[in-house]
C-alpha cells in the first residue's frame, strides 16, 4: 500500500514524502519495502488551472502545483520578481496522461490509451480517484460539463455521453451538423464547437442534449483555433494573423479588428494588456492591445503548443509545459514585455543517484547537482545545488564521501563532497581520457590511497590518488578485452565479463602493472551487472532470468556455488545490510539469502536503471523520476495490508518441463483476496498470462492449483523456452518465483 503524504517542492525538484523510519535491518523473510517517497523530473505534457492551483499531466502521473510569489533576484543593477512552483500532491499513473478538463470539483484526465480517469480534487489539494471509463473511437477534443462528456470526432461530428457513477458511459445524443468538428469550448453555459470548414456551432444549455439544429456562426475563412472571451471570439487564422469577431442574432459575424502576425498563428490568448500568439513550439509573439506596433518575439524552452494562461492573484502567467525542459511560467502583465517568472526545470535525465547519511544526492547530464536532506522540519529540504557546464553523469560514494565526474571541462574533472557537511562539491583534480566518462567505481589501492575505475565509451581507465586526495598522475588505460559489459573490483582483483567472448575473467589489478589475467571461464547468456556481497567473499552475476553465485575467497580461482532463476532481467544491483536491491527495464526487486537460499522478498513490475541503498531505505530511478522505498518489519508495523511472505507459498508446477499444459500449485492464500492471481512472465520480465485463482471468497486460507495451457493472453501458443510464475495480489507481492520449461 502506498502511504498518503504531504508534498513539498524545494527549488526545482519535487518530493512526495512520508516519514521514513531509519534502522539497520538484516535479511529476513519478514521484511517488506513500501514506497515512501517519489521525486519527479521533466515530462510535463499539459497544464490546467483549477481555482488557485495548477494541475499538470506529467510522465508518471498528475500533480497539483501552487505558485508562491514575491521572491526577488538581483539581475545586474535591477531587481527581478520571481515565483516558485511548488507541488502539493502527486498521483502516480502507469499510462501517460495527455490532457485534462475540470468541472464542478471533478477533474477528468485523458490518457494515452484513450481512457478517461475521474478525480475529486479537494480543498486540501489532494487527489481522490472516483473511477475510469474507456472510449473506443479517436477524438480531436473533449469537454466535461454537468456530468457529461462531449467528444469532437472530426467527420463523425459531436457526441454526448452521460457519465454513470464514474464507471461507464451512456449515450445521450449526437450532432452531425458541420463537416469536421475539431475543437470544443464552453462559455456562459454554452457549448461551442469548431467546424474546421465553415465556422462555429453554438449549443445553448447542452446538459439537456444537443439540439438538432444549433446556431451556426458562419466564418468565410478557415481558422486554426478559437477562444471565447466575454461576448466575442479571438481567432487564430494562420498566415492571416489574428481576428476578434462577434456574431449577431442571425449568426452573421462582425469583425471588430484584425491584425497581422509575424508568424503562423495557431492559438491566441488575451491578457489584460496583450494578445499572446502561439506560432511554433518554441516561440510566442505578443502584441500590445493599444499599440499593435509594440510587439515581441520570445523564445520559450517549453512547449508553447500546450500552453495555458493562468491567473495567480494579480498576475497572469503563461504556463508552458515541456516533456524535456520541465515547466516554465511567463509573467504577462508587465509594463514592457513578458518576463521569465517561475520554472520547474530539469532538462536532462537523472544519471546519478545516492542516499548517504540521511541525504539524497541527484544529478544528470545538463542538470544541477542537488543535495536534499530527507528529514527536514517540513519534509525534504534542499541543502544546496551546483551547476556544471554539462552536468555530472557519473558518480560513486565511499563511506560519507561522494565523488562526481564533471565532463564539461576540457578534460574530465572529479569533485568531492562530504555528506556529513552542508557544503557543495570542491574540486579534487583533473585527469585526461579521450572520451566522456559515464561510469566510476572506487576501491582501496595497493599501499594506501584510492583508485578510481572509469568507463569512457568502451574503454576502462584507472586513476590513483596520493596524499590529500589529489591525483598524482594521469589515467592508465586497462586492457580488459573487447565487448566488456560488466566489471567489479574486490581486493585488488577485477572481475570482468566480455559478452563478445562469453567469458568471465579474474585478473589482478594494479595501477602500476595494469591488468594481469589469473583465470577465466565460459559463462553463457548476456551478463548485465555484477556485485560482491558477504564482505567480499561472494560474487553475484546477473543475466537474463538467472543469478549465479561465486565463492571468491580463494584469490586465484572462480568457483560457482549456486544458480538461481528469477523473473527479472536486472541491469543494476546494490547490497546493504544483507538486502540486495536490483532493478531492470521491467523489474524492481529486493532479494536476500535466507538459510542459504535466494529469496525474493519484494517485486514490482515497474522498471528502473539506477538503484542506490541507504540505511533502512533504497532508491531507484528510471531517468525521469526517483522512488524511495523504506524497509518495514512485517508483524511490527500496524498496516494490516502488509502480509508476511511466509504466510503463503507458490509451489513447483507439475509436470515440468511440460508440453501442452501444467498445474501451478499454491497454498496459504488468505480467502477474500479476490485480486490474487498467478502471473506468468517470459525471460525478459514481460507478462505473458494472468491466471485467476478461484475459491477465495470465504474466510480462512486456501490452497489449490491453476492450469496453464502454454498460451498468452491473446490465446496464441507461446514459444518453447523458460517461463516464470509469480503469485501476486493487491495486498501483497514479492515472493518466490518458480521456473517452468515449455517444450513444443
Amino acid at each position: 500500500m502506498i502511504r498518503k503524504s504531504v508534498v513539498t517542492i524545494i527549488g526545482t525538484l519535487v518530493l512526495l514524502m512520508s516519514v521514513i523510519g531509519v534502522s539497520a535491518i538484516g535479511a529476513s523473510k519478514d521484511i517488506q519495502p513500501k514506497l515512501a517517497a517519489e521525486f519527479l523530473h521533466n515530462g510535463f505534457w499539459a497544464a490546467l488551472q483549477v481555482d488557485t492551483v495548477l494541475v499538470c499531466a506529467m510522465d508518471g502521473g498528475i500533480s497539483v502545483l501552487t505558485l508562491d510569489t514575491g521572491f526577488t533576484a538581483s539581475i545586474g543593477a535591477g531587481v527581478l520578481e520571481e515565483g516558485v512552483f511548488r507541488i502539493r500532491d502527486f498521483y502516480p499513473l502507469e499510462v501517460k496522461p495527455l490532457s485534462m478538463r475540470y468541472d464542478n470539483s471533478v477533474l477528468v484526465v485523458h490518457m494515452a490509451d484513450n481512457s478517461f480517469l475521474f478525480f475529486s480534487l479537494s480543498e486540501s489539494i489532494k487527489f481522490e480517484k472516483l473511477g475510469a471509463v474507456n472510449y473506443s473511437r479517436e477524438i480531436q477534443d473533449y469537454l466535461y460539463y454537468s456530468g457529461a462528456l462531449y467528444f469532437a470526432e472530426e467527420f463523425r461530428g459531436l457526441s454526448m455521453y452521460r457519465v454513470d457513477d464514474f464507471r461507464s458511459l451512456s449515450f445521450v445524443d449526437s450532432s452531425m451538423v458541420g463537416v469536421r468538428v475539431v475543437q470544443l469550448a464552453l462559455a456562459a453555459d454554452t457549448l461551442y464547437a469548431l467546424d474546421d470548414y465553415n465556422g462555429i456551432l453554438r449549443y445553448p444549455t447542452p446538459e439537456s442534449g444537443l439540439q438538432p439544429i444549433p446556431d451556426y456562426l458562419y466564418l468565410p475563412f478557415q481558422i486554426q483555433s478559437f477562444t471565447p472571451h466575454d461576448n466575442r471570439f479571438n481567432l487564430a487564422v494562420g498566415d492571416s494573423g489574428i481576428k476578434t469577431v462577434t456574431f449577431d442574432s442571425l449568426g452573421i459575424f462582425n469583425s471588430l479588428f484584425e491584425r497581422p502576425t509575424i508568424s503562423f498563428a495557431t492559438k491566441v490568448f488575451e491578457t489584460d494588456s496583450n494578445y499572446v500568439i502561439i506560432s511554433s513550439p518554441n516561440v510566442i509573439e505578443t502584441q500590445d492591445k493599444v499599440d499593435p506596433g509594440a510587439l515581441n518575439l520570445i523564445p520559450i524552452s517549453g512547449n508553447t503548443l500546450g500552453a495555458t494562461l493562468a491567473n495567480f492573484g494579480d498576475k497572469q502567467v503563461l504556463v508552458t509545459p515541456s516533456k524535456t525542459s520541465g515547466l516554465a511560467g511567463l509573467w504577462m502583465n508587465v509594463s514592457d514585455y513578458p518576463q521569465n517568472f517561475a520554472s520547474f526545470d530539469h532538462p536532462g535525465p537523472i544519471q546519478s543517484l545516492h542516499l548517504v547519511d540521511g541525504f539524497l544526492y541527484t544529478a544528470g547530464r545538463r542538470n544541477s547537482f542537488e543535495k536534499y536532506k530527507l528529514f527536514g522540519a517540513d519534509g525534504p529540504e534542499l541543502v544546496g545545488s551546483r551547476s556544471f557546464p554539462l552536468g555530472t553523469n557519473a558518480s560513486v560514494e565511499q563511506g560519507d564521501t561522494l565523488y562526481l565526474i564533471d565532463n564539461g571541462s576540457e578534460v574530465p574533472l572529479v569533485w568531492v563532497v562530504r555528506a556529513f557537511s552542508d557544503s557543495l562539491p570542491l574540486a579534487m583534480g583533473a585527469f585526461g581520457v579521450p572520451a566522456e566518462v559515464d561510469q566510476i567505481t572506487i576501491h582501496e589501492g595497493v599501499g594506501g590511497g584510492k583508485e578510481f575505475l572509469l568507463r569512457a565509451g568502451s574503454k576502462y581507465y584507472l586513476i590513483r590518488t596520493g596524499a590529500g586526495e589529489l591525483f598524482n598522475s594521469g589515467a592508465v588505460l586497462l586492457s580488459l578485452g573487447v565487448g566488456v559489459t560488466a566489471v567489479t573490483v574486490e581486493r585488488e582483483r577485477i572481475y570482468h565479463y566480455s559478452s563478445k567472448a562469453g567469458r568471465l575473467s579474474l585478473s589482478k589489478l594494479s595501477f602500476f602493472d595494469g591488468v594481469v589475467e589469473i583465470s577465466s571461464m565460459v559463462i553463457p547468456g548476456a551478463i548485465r551487472t555484477m556485485l560482491t556481497i558477504d564482505n567480499g567473499n561472494s560474487l553475484l552475476m546477473f543475466s537474463e532470468g538467472r543469478i549465479r553465485r561465486f565463492d571468491i575467497r580463494v584469490p586465484n580461482e572462480l568457483k560457482v556455488t549456486g544458480e538461481y532463476f528469477v523473473a527479472g532481467d536486472y541491469s543494476s544491483a546494490v547490497e546493504r545490510d544483507g538486502l540486495i536491491s536490483a532493478v531492470g527495464p521491467n523489474s524492481t526487486s529486493v532479494l536476500a539469502f535466507v538459510d542459504g537460499e535466494l529469496e525474493e522478498l519484494y517485486y514490482e513490475s515497474s522498471g528502473a536503471s539506477l538503484v542506490t541503498p541507504g540505511t533502512g531505505v533504497f532508491a531507484t530511478s528510471n531517468g525521469t523520476s526517483i522512488k524511495v522505498f523504506e524497509f518495514l518489519q512485517t508483524g511490527v508495523d500496524d498496516d494490516p495490508l502488509v502480509l508476511k511472505p511466509s504466510d503463503f507459498r507458490l509451489l513447483d508446477n507439475y509436470p515440468n518441463p511440460f508440453n501442452g499444459e501444467t498445474l501451478i500449485r499454491f497454498s496459504g492464500i488468505p480467502r477474500g483476496n479476490a485480486s490474487s492471481r498467478i502471473v506468468v512472465y517470459n525471460v525478459l520480465g514481460q507478462v505473458v498470462r494472468e491466471l485467476a485463482l478461484v475459491g477465495l471468497s470465504e474466510s480462512g486460507s486456501a490452497s489449490g492449483e491453476v492450469r496453464w495451457d502454454g498460451r498468452n493472453e491473446s490465446g496464441a501458443a507461446v514459444a518453447s523456452g523458460m517461463y516464470f510464475a509469480r503469485l501476486l495480489s493487491k495486498d501483497f507481492e514479492g515472493h518466490r518465483a518458480i521456473k517452468m520449461i515449455y517444450l513444443k
